[in-house]
């Protein structure tokens, strides 16, 4: 490990750390509001199906009852 302007090992890994953890901490919050908006799309997903098969299903039953 390089002696970083004659810090120990110690000092320089405090360091490091100091000037990392807050653009880590931006980019798990910004993972994580990934994460969540993933899980939405795949509940809208799941939605936008079901919204498709009961459309089908009146359109169906619609056709049906018009003799169609």
């Amino acid at each position: 490990m390089p002696n970083y302007l004659g810090m120990d090992q110690e000092e320089y890994y405090k360091l490091v750390e100091k000037k990392t953890r807050p653009v880590f901490h931006r980019y798990e919050a910004l993972f994580e509001g990934v994460k969540n908006l993933r899980a939405e799309y795949v509940i809208a997903q799941g939605d936008i199906g079901e919204l498709k098969s009961q459309l089908k299903e009146t359109t169906m039953k619609s056709s049906s009852a018009a003799g169609v």
